[in-house]
């Protein structure tokens, strides 16, 4: 998706939700050649533009690894990407990992099954067709816990 970042519009409604938690750093932990990263971040990217109220950095899964250790997926690998979200005090008040929750329902048992590599393709066609909509609306929500200090 990286080429896409330029038409990856984030809509008024979750950049105003965005703008409105107050000052929050997110840290991802990403790697280069991670189809799941290539197809968040920019989105992220995009939406932290959107909000001047938000500070992002990047680092590599080697850099990061603490973090994805503690922050794992639903059915337990290490992943990237790793988004935190931190207060003032680097402290992580929130966390998405990997893949929104649509694209986990259905990528998790091709995983489990081991045939990821054979339907490799049709995760990617969810990507396109969802167009960083589920991305967006979860990332703006793991804002929005990070602020109201929920889980």
């Amino acid at each position: 998706m990286g080429a896409e970042l330029d038409r990856t519009a984030i809509p008024d409604s979750l950049a105003s939700r965005a703008r409105a938690v107050g000052k929050l750093r997110i840290l991802v932990v990403t790697e280069y050649g991670c189809s799941d990263s290539a197809n968040s971040v920019p989105v992220l990217a995009r939406l932290v533009e959107s909000a001047p109220n938000l500070e992002m950095r990047l680092v590599n899964a080697a850099t990061g690894r603490r973090w994805m250790e503690k922050h794992r997926t639903p059915d337990g690998r290490t992943a990237t990407p790793t988004v935190l979200v931190l207060d003032d005090e680097f402290r992580v008040r929130s966390a998405w990992i990997e893949q929104p929750k649509e694209l986990q329902a259905f990528w998790l048992p091709i995983i489990a099954r081991k045939e990821s590599g054979a339907r490799f393709e049709e995760k990617m066609a969810w990507y396109k067709k969802d167009e960083g909509r589920a991305i967006m609306r979860e990332l703006v929500e793991a804002i929005e816990a990070a602020a109201s200090g929920a889980p």
